[in-house]
């Protein structure tokens, strides 16, 4: 997000390389002004936005790939910080708070994992839904 808007300055402040004139007493002031349509302005800054969320995608899936195999080799914290990872990127799913939710539980933190579960089942995550049932009976004979 930051370095969007970073380039978002960086060219506002190259846009204003014309001039305008206000003219009215004696002399005529001239102020920076922009071509408001200045395609090759648009475009440079429509492909910035397209590499930026091909970045944070790619970031994402690499995100979720380290959590899958954190999972499945049972190191729980490092399946907790690769899906939080992942969704700072922005991009989420369902079963990525499953995953969160599971190693959660597997660490013993119930009520995270209770709340990760609950997330998963809003976005729609079957896992999920499923474990949030398992944990609450879970919960219930405690």
């Amino acid at each position: 997000m930051k370095k969007g808007i970073v380039l978002l300055v960086m060219m506002c402040a190259v846009g204003l390389k014309g001039q305008a004139q206000i003219y009215g007493y004696d002399q005529a002031i001239k102020l920076p002004t922009a071509d408001l349509y200045d395609m090759s302005m648009m475009n440079a800054y429509a492909n910035a936005l397209r590499e930026t969320a091909g970045t944070r995608m790619q970031a994402y899936r690499m995100y979720c790939d380290y959590a899958i195999t954190a999972l499945s080799e049972k190191q729980w914290n490092s399946a907790v910080y690769y899906v939080d990872k992942a969704l700072d990127t922005g991009y989420y799913s369902g079963d990525l708070y499953w995953i969160r939710g599971f190693a959660n539980e597997q660490m013993g933190n119930l009520k995270q994992a209770k709340k990760d579960y609950k997330e998963g089942k809003k976005l729609g995550s079957e896992g999920a839904e499923q474990a949030l049932e398992q944990l609450k009976e879970r919960m219930k004979r405690k």
